[in-house]
């Protein structure tokens, strides 16, 4: 459930971006979107690696 309410505003913010990519380059704002995009995949991991790595150490420990 975190990970996909995380998700989320990845794909709305990619969305947005490429649907209005020649004005954001026209107002040279690529830095801000791109740091926009790194805080919400930041924000996402938080959710899934942990997930991700206790799954591996079931799966180690089951074997």
């Amino acid at each position: 459930r975190l990970d996909s309410v995380s998700r989320s505003p990845i794909y709305s913010h990619f969305g947005e971006t490429v649907s209005g990519l020649s004005v954001i380059r026209a107002y040279n704002h690529q830095e801000r979107f791109l740091k926009h995009n790194e805080i919400t995949v930041d924000e996402n991991l938080k959710t899934v690696y942990p997930w991700i790595v206790s799954n591996r150490w079931l799966a180690i420990r089951l074997e």
